[in-house]
């Protein structure tokens, strides 16, 4: 089943809905272990790394869930960053590009992943090009959080320095590179 799936998916996704029925299905079978990766997948894959299409959820996140017991001890927040690191980033570093539409219910107090409406319609690769050979230096927003502080103000474990990862994801998260837009001291290097 699973390999019709990802055949019928074109590779390494599935179909949401083929996972719904699948839980269905485990449960009817009484397969606790089956039904609570499915169930973690589904989440995962609606909740924390929602993508575009609000129909797929790739499957290499079932690797996370190999050894059920040890799912719990998982840094979800970090997982959560690591994935906001490859997805949502560009929108307030570079408000020019691509397409994008903002929230008109939007506040501060929200989270900043919030701000923006997803769309299934992306750039084509010629708009994008021309997009970035317009941009300039003014074009780049290199603070943008600065209003949303206000309202979520930064903690101090927060300042964690070193290197993310999910999966094949690996991201340097250096925050003492940033420390002076914080209101902090940076260190003597």
């Amino acid at each position: 089943m699973a390999c019709n799936e990802l055949n019928q998916s074109h590779g390494g996704q599935i179909r949401l809905s083929w996972l719904r029925e699948l839980y269905d299905s485990c449960c009817d079978n009484e397969l606790r272990e089956f039904v609570a990766r499915a169930y973690l997948l589904h989440l995962v894959g609606c909740m924390i790394f929602a993508n575009k299409s609000a129909t797929y959820v790739r499957t290499h996140y079932l690797e996370l869930f190999r050894d059920l017991p040890t799912y719990r001890r998982y840094a979800w927040g970090v997982a959560a960053l690591i994935y906001l690191y490859e997805q949502a980033w560009i929108y307030e570093h570079f408000p020019a590009l691509g397409r994008k539409q903002l929230c008109d219910t939007y506040m501060e107090t929200k989270p900043r992943a919030r701000r923006y409406i997803t769309r299934r319609a992306t750039s084509a690769i010629p708009d994008v090009r021309v997009q970035l050979d317009a941009l300039t230096l003014d074009g780049v927003i290199w603070n943008p959080y600065v209003a949303h502080r206000a309202g979520r103000p930064l903690v101090v474990y927060a300042m964690f320095s070193g290197y993310l990862r999910l999966g094949i994801f690996v991201h340097r998260h250096l925050s003492e590179r940033v420390l002076q837009q914080f209101g902090f001291m940076p260190p003597t290097p």
